[in-house]
């Protein structure tokens, strides 16, 4: 027996690729989860603090996994499944791959915006030119009757490229919500930076909730941006123009979040 069919034997293997019904249930509870893990850990963060090195490394470290499960897990379980993924759990993956392609293709934009536009409009060519759309509006149930009974798989052009691809998005989104909560469990320091208030503004959203947020400079050496979401007392409170001292908590990987009312006038402001 090969090292190969020994993994495929593990239990962990089975729940994540090789059950009809179980499998797209396990990674839809993942994708819910994540997705309020990371707002969770989102929470007062200030994004000018991010470090891209981080997502840079957790980008290989994606790869190097989809690679793994490429030789380890797709290859003897592609001979049970004539010849690639079983069916419900292919349509599982490109579905949710899509979505985590989104997200990707968000931060993307984020950094370089043209590639992210590109990447984005790509996505969404694909899709639509590709992959098979549904006939009519199906009840959850149903939708995942269908699912789960799926007896052919996906095939379009260059499918087996897009399901490398979805894969290694899913993977990353695993890795980034990990990442996130070892970095708001994990304290290293409490900083105090200098900042000027260069604007307010009270967005509306929907049902009349209203947020408040803030645009501030003088961020470090770097004198970055910071675009923040405080509550009403502290919008009030805040006097465009001047200066102020902020208190951040420092994470493991030197994200930055604000504390609860550590924004207050420096000295220099209040004179």
């Amino acid at each position: 027996m090969s090292k190969s069919d020994v993994l495929t034997d593990k239990l962990w293997v089975r729940l994540l690729f090789t059950y009809p019904a179980l499998t797209p249930v396990v990674w839809g509870v993942s994708a819910v989860l994540c997705t309020l893990l990371l707002f969770w850990a989102g929470l007062r963060f200030i994004p000018a603090s991010f470090p891209h090195w981080l997502a840079l490394g957790l980008m290989l470290l994606a790869a190097w996994l989809n690679q793994l499960i490429e030789r380890k897990v797709y290859t003897p379980l592609s001979r049970l499944y004539e010849g690639g993924w079983m069916p419900s759990f292919q349509r599982t993956l490109l579905t949710m791959g899509l979505f985590a392609l989104m997200a990707v293709s968000g931060y993307v934009l984020w950094v370089q915006f043209y590639l992210g536009l590109i990447l984005f409009l790509g996505l969404l060519f694909y899709a639509w030119r590709f992959l098979p759309r549904s006939k009519g509006r199906q009840s959850l149930a149903a939708a995942f009757n269908e699912l789960v009974h799926s007896l052919k798989r996906i095939e379009a052009p260059g499918i087996r490229q897009a399901e490398k691809v979805c894969l290694w998005a899913c993977l990353l989104i695993l890795l980034c919500t990990g990442a996130a909560l070892l970095d708001k469990a994990v304290t290293t320091g409490h900083p105090i930076y200098q900042v000027r208030l260069l604007g307010k503004e009270i967005r509306t959203g929907g049902k009349g909730s209203r947020s408040y947020n803030l645009t501030l400079s003088g961020w470090g050496r770097t004198k970055r941006i910071i675009h923040l979401r405080v509550s009403e007392a502290e919008f009030n409170r805040l006097i465009p123009a001047a200066d102020y001292n902020m208190q951040t908590r420092r994470g493991l990987f030197g994200t930055e979040r604000l504390e609860s009312f550590s924004i207050r006038p420096s000295p220099d402001a209040q004179n």
